[in-house]
């Protein structure tokens, strides 16, 4: 009867040696110790500086003044460059600066709750969308000016002018040729009024020649209706009339 009671009380106190370093090994904490970004960890080094760990905890040995949320992405900050990456740590962009716009309206009071990220990237432009962070103009070529419409097309600047594409489309249904555009919306129908040195007039949003005009009418067209904003001075616009 002892040598049961021995065996039976050597029996649990070995159970709660086991419970206890069970409890213990759960509480330790695992891999690198710093602030979660996404499935990422910044980590403070010893010289002041942050260094990221990606999610399967390995060093990506980078060495950054400092690392920001911004939401929906994540900007390192270096001397000379910023890094942008996505949650998962890959990054899209080097940049010298940017900034998170929203798109641009073809509408009276249109308020999209969409936004995306603009960058400079030495000394031309490059936009990304905040949720997929792909690029927003894949047009070949370095762009000076970037500007996304809310109705999913962009318009953009190249060194002879300016043209319109889809958004994410490799290629223009209007070639950087343009010196103005401005987005009309006619009772709600979309237009480019656009002016080149050879042509002015309407285009529908396939590219396609609605209305000719002429020098004269084509100053008095983009002076007509509302305007909803302006960029470039003047360059590129919208504008909102009853008709075309």
């Amino acid at each position: 009867m002892k040598k049961f009671l021995f065996v039976a009380a050597f029996a649990i106190a070995m159970a709660a040696v086991v419970t206890s370093c069970g409890n213990k090994k759960a509480e330790e904490p695992k891999g690198p110790v710093g602030e979660k970004m996404g499935e990422m960890t910044i980590v403070k080094k010893d010289n002041g500086r942050f260094t990221i760990y990606d999610k399967d905890n390995y060093d990506l040995n980078t060495d950054y003044i400092k690392v920001v949320d911004q939401g929906k992405f994540v900007a390192a900050y270096d001397s000379s460059v910023i890094v942008l990456m996505s949650y998962h740590s890959g990054d899209f962009c080097h940049c010298d600066s940017f900034a998170v716009k929203p798109l641009y309206p073809v509408k009276a009071g249109e308020k999209s709750s969409k936004q995306f990220i603009l960058a400079s990237v030495m000394g031309g432009s490059v936009a990304f969308d905040i949720d997929t962070r792909t690029s927003v103009c894949q047009i070949d070529g370095k762009k000076q000016e970037v500007y996304p419409l809310a109705n999913g097309a962009v318009i953009y600047k190249m060194q002879n002018g300016y043209g319109i594409a889809e958004q994410g489309k490799s290629e223009a249904f209007m070639g950087a040729e343009c010196t103005d555009i401005v987005v009309v919306n006619a009772s709600g129908t979309v237009y480019y009024l656009i002016k080149t040195p050879d042509w002015a007039g309407y285009l529908d949003t396939t590219g396609k020649d609605v209305k000719p005009l002429t020098p004269a009418q084509f100053n008095a067209a983009k002076k007509a209706g509302t305007e909803l904003w302006s960029e470039a001075n003047g360059k590129v616009s919208a504008r909102t009339v009853t008709k075309i």
